[in-house]
């Protein structure tokens, strides 16, 4: 596995797979300019998915968990949509194409998408949106 981020309360983990355990590095005491410019370049997006249906019981159980995700003074204002359905995962990418080519955003995605390519969220046909008050 490639840049990684382990919970130490093992709320996240990644079976079968060693990753470095960036969240041991920085103790919230002595926290120095280096170790915490190491941490920042560390953290990575993950974007390597397996193609399989996620149970009801799973998506339940990260939703589950945003009341232990950082928030801004502890408020955890989140909340979870989940879509299901290739045709639904298809109209949610059309609506990001029709905003993006509105605003005049991320050129990218348009000229992926006339090549028959969704770089947004691939093949994925289980979306969750995590959302907060504004």
């Amino acid at each position: 596995m490639h840049c990684a981020c382990i919970c130490p309360a093992e709320a996240i983990s990644f079976e079968g797979a060693e990753a470095y355990d960036v969240c041991k590095r920085v103790q919230l005491q002595g926290i120095t300019k280096e170790n915490l410019k190491n941490f920042i370049k560390s953290c990575r997006s993950i974007r390597n998915y397996r193609n399989e249906i996620v149970s009801r019981a799973e998506i339940e159980e990260v939703i589950n968990m945003l009341p232990w995700s950082a928030s801004a003074k502890n408020e955890h204002p989140l909340k979870a949509v989940v879509v299901s359905g290739r045709s639904n995962a298809d109209r949610i990418f059309e609506m990001v194409v029709e905003y993006t080519q509105r605003e005049k955003l991320f050129p990218e995605i348009i000229r992926q998408k006339d090549r028959g390519n969704n770089i947004v969220m691939g093949d994925a046909i289980n979306l969750m949106f995590i959302c907060g008050d504004i």
